[in-house]
C-alpha cells in the first residue's frame, strides 16, 4: 500500500461511493418510472371500468324498459284473453237464447198446425197441406170459384170485370 498514495484511495473511494449513489439514484428513478407507469395503467383501467359501468347502466335501463314492455304485452294478452272469454260466453248465451226462441217458435208452429184443420202431420212429422187447401189454408175450390166470380160477376152497375177492363 505504500505504492499507492492515500489520496488515490480517497479518489477511488469517492468514485465507488459516487457509483453506488448513481446506481441507487438510477434504481430509484426506474422504480419511480415503473410506479408512474403502474399508476397510469391503473388510472386507465379505472377509466375503462367506469366506461363499462356507464354502458352497463344504460343497458340496465334498456333492460328495465324491455321488461316493462314485456309485462305490458303480457297484461294486454291477458286482457284480450279475458275479453275473448267474455265474448265467447256472450256468444254462447245468444246461441242458447236463439235456440230457446227457435224452440218456442217451433212449438207455436206445431200448436198452430195441431189446431188447423187444413194441416195434417204425417207419421214422420212432416206437415202436409190437404189437396183441397193451399199452404195458407185457403180452400182451393173456393178461391178458384171466387176468382171466376170476380172476373165475370156484374157489379152494381151491371158490368163484369172483363167489360170494365176494356
Amino acid at each position: 500500500m505504500s505504492d499507492i498514495k492515500w489520496w488515490v484511495w480517497l479518489i477511488i473511494a469517492v468514485v465507488v461511493v459516487a457509483l453506488v449513489l448513481a446506481a441507487v439514484a438510477a434504481s430509484r428513478k426506474s422504480a419511480q418510472r415503473k410506479e408512474a407507469k403502474l399508476l397510469e395503467h391503473e388510472q386507465h383501467q379505472r377509466e375503462k371500468a367506469a366506461a363499462i359501468r356507464d354502458d352497463a347502466q344504460m343497458n340496465a335501463v334498456d333492460v328495465k324498459r324491455r321488461e316493462a314492455d314485456a309485462l305490458t304485452a303480457r297484461a294486454d294478452a291477458e286482457a284480450a284473453r279475458l275479453e275473448a272469454e267474455r265474448l265467447e260466453r256472450t256468444a254462447h248465451e245468444h246461441h242458447q237464447e236463439a235456440a230457446q226462441t227457435r224452440d218456442a217458435v217451433d212449438d207455436r208452429m206445431a200448436e198452430a198446425d195441431r189446431i188447423d184443420p187444413d194441416v195434417r202431420v204425417d207419421d214422420d212429422g212432416a206437415h202436409r197441406v190437404d189437396s183441397e187447401h193451399n199452404a195458407n189454408g185457403e180452400h182451393i175450390a173456393d178461391r178458384e170459384h171466387n176468382a171466376d166470380r170476380e172476373h165475370s160477376a156484374p157489379d152494381v152497375t151491371g158490368h163484369t170485370d172483363a167489360s170494365r177492363d176494356r
